[in-house]
């Protein structure tokens, strides 16, 4: 069963939508449209309030199934409260210059996948500045894993822009699409963990080729377990380029990726900043992998009060790949950190300049023939994995106070 707010046809020309209330029945379910099947032209989708039905599943549209032209989506208020909902803020599919309304949607049962724009995105589509809430209890008490957030599409192609997307209180969500190519663009999205067992946290996608382009996003883990933080996409390829991202762990284990898991062909990493607040964690600047031509971007790392295992660039790095100067942070009471990848010659540096320090004497500086250990006091240090010789170092590698 279909219900739609204004009609089931179609609206054309400058037609606006009123804004309209639709429940699902419970236990019926059904497929819901705040509008019209199709928004075209210049037609404007109205500000509606949709809510699924509970114990079914039901599919929600804020706008349309479809919108095309010059057609711009409502700011719409979307509820899923049944079992595997699948909400969308504006459309199904969204074509030509299509833009969508800055969303509400909430997701308060487990399977549930929510999308802030649309499935599809194409041409030159752009998506809204949407809010989405998850509900990260779900794996934490047994109704099964929680639902999944997408900031606007599952595929953005083509010139499509992505939204300044929230995306809050969930422990799996992605900024923009699970893929972007073409020419698509995160936007600046803000996403931030729920506190479940685990948080996954992707800034724009899980997948980025072509000439993709990312946001620069915020990323907060917030889980009771472990938070896996990515930058930017799982897997970037082509010549994808990262965004400029700002990424905080949680606060027992994280991994912390500013770019990707895994960067290739000629894929460039953001200049990102990673911040380390929980008990165990591991940061890579970029990727875990560098391979094939890509290149890595000029991170800082900033550790905590754990112990951070750190990699500037990424702990795999091919020949052809480029890797950036890096900057690593320490603070008093930072605890047993290494670095494993700090490279003179890309111009990394040590800041110590929290500690006071004004000259490399009011450190300890020690080496065993294979790395070196340069200690700030007797509970904080940091060991450079692979640095031979403690002399090579130069008070040009520190930033000092």
């Amino acid at each position: 069963m279909a219900v739609y707010g204004d009609t089931s046809g179609i609206l054309r020309d400058h037609e606006q939508a009123g804004d309209q209330t639709v429940a699902l029945a419970d236990d019926i379910g059904g497929i819901a449209y705040g509008d019209a099947h199709q928004l075209l032209d210049h037609s404007s989708g109205g500000d509606d309030v949709l809510t699924s039905a509970q114990r079914v599943n039901s599919i929600l549209f804020g706008d349309a199934d479809s919108m095309r032209g010059h057609s711009h989506g409502g700011n719409d208020t979307l509820t899923g409260a049944g079992l595997r909902d699948q909400l969308y803020g504006d459309a199904y599919g969204m074509y030509d210059h299509a833009v969508g309304g800055n969303d509400y949607l909430v997701l308060r049962a487990s399977f549930e996948l929510l999308y802030g724009d649309a499935h599809d995105m194409f041409d030159h589509a752009r998506g809204g500045d949407d809010t989405m809430i998850g509900s990260p209890g779900q794996i934490e008490i047994g109704q099964g894993p929680p639902g999944v957030l997408y900031g606007d599409a599952f595929n953005m192609s083509g010139h499509t822009v992505g939204g300044n997307d929230m995306l809050l209180d969930t422990a799996v969500a992605v900024g923009d699409a699970d893929s972007l190519s073409g020419h698509a663009r995160g936007g600046n999205d803000t996403l931030i963990g729920g506190n479940g067992r685990a948080d996954s946290l992707s800034g724009d996608a899980r997948s980025m080729t072509d000439h993709s382009v990312g946001g620069d996003d915020m990323l907060v883990g917030h889980a009771g377990g472990a938070s896996g933080l990515v930058g930017d996409a799982s897997d970037m390829s082509g010549h994808a380029k990262g965004g400029n991202d700002h990424l905080t762990g949680g606060p027992f284990l994280a991994s912390l990726f500013g770019d990707a898991t895994t960067m290739r062909d000629q894929a460039v990493g953001g200049d990102d900043v990673l911040i380390s607040t929980g008990t165990s964690n591991r940061l890579y600047g970029d990727a875990e992998t560098l391979a094939d031509n890509s290149r890595g971007g000029n991170d800082v790392l900033i550790g905590g009060h754990g112990v951070d295992h750190m990699w500037g660039d990424a702990a795999t790095v091919a020949a052809g790949a480029l890797t950036g100067a890096d900057t690593f942070v320490f603070a008093p009471g930072g605890g047993r950190d290494d670095i494993n990848d700090f490279r003179q010659s890309d111009g990394d540096r040590i800041d110590v300049h929290a500690y006071g320090f004004t000259q490399l004497e009011d450190m300890t500086i020690t080496g065993d023939g294979h790395n070196t250990t340069i200690s700030f006091d007797d509970a904080s240090s940091v060991t450079l994995v692979g640095f031979a010789d403690p002399h090579a170092l130069h008070v040009t590698d520190f930033l000092l106070a």
